[in-house]
């Protein structure tokens, strides 16, 4: 963490100032389009959700959700303006919630029912330069609203549901955010255990009644849903239930409302194991086991699961195994175990250098209180690996942003592409793998943030603003970005990541509020001027992103010509082998490096041609890009070793000869 504050200091501050607008403005967002806005029925306290985009995240800036029109009502109308801030939850969706005050607002005053005809669209706005991006406008009919009442109309036909699975039904009117309040479902009855022999009046055990949750409300028409049939209410053996059944609304203020009752006559079925979707993993990796009716752990309810089998290492001899896993239980048809180093299995072997394979009958117990039901068994065939260090690539819409100022928006992809291509390449023999897509299949891993711009304001390429410096990779799970309060207090830089606009601090000419660092080169700017609109550069263009020939030998990008699409080619690897390097040597800091066991120490000592980890101004921008006569970058052979040793490749050995030194000289 802290080796990055070298760059700190080596490097001037070269971040532009939010709000300041570059000489030449460039078309930083996409257009961004209105398509659905839901629900047509509103509430005080709902949330409005506008479906289309691309809606930008926040990095890129604040978005905005502006209505326009009128609200008519029985005594007149009146008209509308509200420009609400807004929360963007994926690319094509984003929310403003309409709180009491703004609903009233909206209403003229006072809280009142009537139909609201207002155009809406979306406005985010560029934290670098100023400028606000516009989506199209949508002509939206809302009926407001201040209460309404929930209506049950069916409920599924099929009689056979699994504890802990969903009871589906058709509801309508129901709410949808905790602002307006809550529905539920009401149910009571009696619930006769299977086998017995008696009526349910006799044997059986009354329930509820009883309030549960509902899931899979539809927000565009408040339509739905289901409830799930909880072993903590309904115990964990197999058993029938008939009663009644009916929905109910909780509104923040004002009374409950209940739907009629319809019967409700079900038989509940135990726990079932039917497979383990996992075939290997290793060290903070999930095991995924499906079947049913897996019970969370809460109100003295658990799931753990038995193992009974044989491990055998690889290359060794078989060992019987008897052990317990206790999972974490996603919903009834899910349970994910995670390997970890606490677990039956990680005291058994050394989740950190063991190979082999788990060959055992795998079989669930679901217990609430001091009742307890087993599962069947099947089979559970894993392969343990290594330990892995998975790396999530989260580039942040701020990075979209920036790289428009380098007129290279067009080969986006490309220019990743070759930052995998580098870090693969430089983390080759090392169990590192990279993924653009977040990652599901494990618990531990790290996450890097590639920005445009530096929200510490200091112009760092790069930082790690994880905590301490984790010598022999122990976390697993580090987090290069967002802010980091403990590094602030201690005086460093609090938001970690990648930042691509301080790149342009290598240009003898760079854009304004970007200051020129020591290790600037003139061959940066022949690289990259012929792109950017702030040097009358002209940006690729489709054509041109679909028709340039990737580089092969980067030295060649030094003394590159007139030619158009080569030069297009060069600023692809240029930049893309600068990101990847960057990249690279932060993950690096992230996994112990540099000088691993010296503390306080966080880069390689000296200057010496050629070697990753080195501090910053000890690397120019030749070899930063991949275009140095002499070579590419590479760990030096004491840190190559040291990765070997705490992220060993089980199948590609990597090699520590033709490295650089790491001393001094």
């Amino acid at each position: 963490m802290l080796g990055a504050l070298a760059l700190t200091i080596l490097l001037p501050a070269s971040c532009a100032e939010p709000g300041k607008k570059t000489p030449a403005q460039v078309q930083e967002w996409k257009d961004m389009d209105v398509m659905f806005v839901f629900p047509s029925m509103v509430l005080p306290g709902s949330r409005l959700w506008i479906e289309g985009g691309p809606f930008p995240d926040e990095s890129f800036g604040p978005t905005e959700v502006v209505l326009e029109g009128t609200f008519h009502h029985d005594d007149g109308f009146v008209h509308v303006f509200e420009s609400l801030p807004a929360v963007r939850t994926r690319a094509d969706r984003v929310y403003v919630d309409l709180s009491e005050a703004v609903f009233t607002r909206i209403c003229g005053g006072a809280r009142r029912e009537g139909q609201l005809l207002v155009n809406v669209w979306v406005r985010s706005t560029s934290l670098y330069s100023g400028k606000a991006y516009t989506s199209s406008a949508l002509p939206a009919d809302l009926t407001l609203g201040l209460a309404i009442g929930p209506v049950l109309t069916s409920v599924q036909l099929d009689p056979f549901v699994y504890l802990e699975g969903g009871l589906t039904f058709a509801g309508q009117n129901l709410l949808l955010s905790a602002d307006e309040g809550e529905s539920v479902a009401v149910i009571e009855g009696c619930l006769l255990p299977e086998g017995s022999a008696g009526s349910c009046e006799v044997d059986g055990v009354p329930i509820g009644p009883v309030e549960l949750p509902l899931t899979e409300l539809d927000p565009r028409t408040r339509d739905g849903g289901t409830v799930v049939l909880p072993s903590r209410v309904f115990g964990v053996h197999p058993a029938s239930f008939s009663g009644t059944i009916r929905l109910r609304n909780h509104p923040v203020s004002g009374a409950d409302l209940d739907s009629p009752a319809l019967d409700l006559n079900v038989e509940l079925l135990e726990v079932e194991l039917t497979q383990v979707s996992t075939s290997s993993t290793s060290l903070g990796g999930f095991v995924d086991i499906h079947g049913h009716a897996f019970v969370p752990a809460a109100a003295g309810c658990s799931t753990d699961l038995t193992l009974q089998g044989t491990w055998t290492p690889e290359g060794g001899v078989a060992q019987g195994i008897d052990m317990s896993w206790i999972p974490e239980v996603e919903h009834g048809d899910l349970a994910r175990h995670v390997l970890d180093e606490q677990s039956d299995l990680g005291q058994f072997i050394d989740l950190r250098t063991a190979r082999g394979r788990l060959d055992v009958d795998l079989s669930a117990r679901v217990c609430c209180g001091a009742e307890c039901e087993v599962s069947n068994a099947i089979p559970l065939q894993l392969e343990i690996l290594p330990v892995l260090q998975k790396v999530f690539l989260s580039y942040q819409d701020s990075y979209a942003s920036a790289l428009a100022q380098w007129g290279l928006t067009g080969v986006d992809a490309a220019i990743r592409d070759r930052a995998l291509e580098v870090i693969r390449g430089l983390y080759a023999g090392i169990h590192l793998e990279l993924d653009e897509d977040e990652i599901t299949d494990y618990k531990l891993f790290s996450r890097v943030e590639i920005h445009g711009f530096d929200p510490n304001g200091f112009g760092l390429l790069g930082y790690d603003n994880s905590t301490g410096k984790d010598v022999g990779n122990q976390r697993l799970h580090d987090v290069l970005g967002g802010r980091n309060a403990v590094t602030q207090e201690d005086g460093y830089p609090g938001y970690g990541g990648v930042f691509l606009h301080s790149f342009f601090g290598l240009s003898e000419n760079p854009p304004t509020g970007v200051t020129t660092m020591e290790i600037s080169d003139p061959l940066f700017d022949r690289i990259f001027d012929p792109f950017r609109p702030d040097r009358r550069g002209t940006p690729v263009n489709a054509q041109e992103a679909a028709s340039f020939t990737p580089v092969s030998y980067g030295p060649a990008c030094a003394t590159v010509g007139t030619n158009r699409l080569e030069r297009v080619a060069c600023a692809v690897y240029a930049l893309g082998t600068l990101l990847g390097t960057t990249l690279a040597h932060e993950i690096g800091h992230s996994l112990g490096l540099a000088q691993p066991y010296v503390e306080g120490s966080y880069h390689n000592p000296g200057d010496v041609p050629l070697r990753l980890m080195d501090a910053g101004n000890a690397r120019p921008f030749s070899e930063r890009a991949g275009i140095s006569a002499a070579g590419f970058e590479a760990f030096c052979t004491e840190d190559f070793l040291y990765l070997r040793a705490v992220l060993p490749h089980p199948t590609i050995e990597g090699s520590p000869s033709g490295r650089p030194g790491c001393g001094q000289e």
